[in-house]
């Protein structure tokens, strides 16, 4: 399943922003939940709390993006050895989090559009 994995990040990098060190590969909401259901990337929520907790991905994991110390924690807690999946409400802070964490070295899948392609991609939101 990794090889699986591995190999459809490694065919969406064609397409994708790559940095230095690590890539990101912005996808629509099908193939997120495609990647994301596999169970092998860390799910990050970049919102705010209160907007995590009013519904999130299931086993998804709140790390605001716009908190001072948002690099210092996700480098804490994300393996550089997994890939990232990252969204945020209509995907602009998913895509400033892509990069910052790209740039240190994680290969990063982007929900293009956000909770809001999520939502009109007739997915369901629900807290976990």
């Amino acid at each position: 399943m990794k090889k699986i994995l591995s190999m459809v990040l490694s065919l969406l990098g064609v397409v994708c922003g790559v940095s230095a060190n690590g890539y990101v590969t912005t996808v629509r909401a099908g193939k997120f939940e495609s990647i994301t259901r596999l169970g092998t990337v860390q799910l990050i929520d970049v919102r705010s709390k209160d907007e995590y907790d009013k519904g999130h991905l299931p086993k998804a994991h709140n790390l605001d993006i716009d908190h001072k110390r948002f690099k210092e924690k996700a480098f804490d807690i994300l393996s550089l050895n997994r890939p990232v999946a990252v969204y945020s409400d209509k995907g602009e802070r998913s895509a400033r989090a892509a990069e910052i964490l790209a740039k240190n070295g994680y290969n990063v899948l982007n929900l293009y559009g956000g909770m809001k392609n999520w939502k009109s991609y007739n997915q369901t939101n629900t807290s976990e």
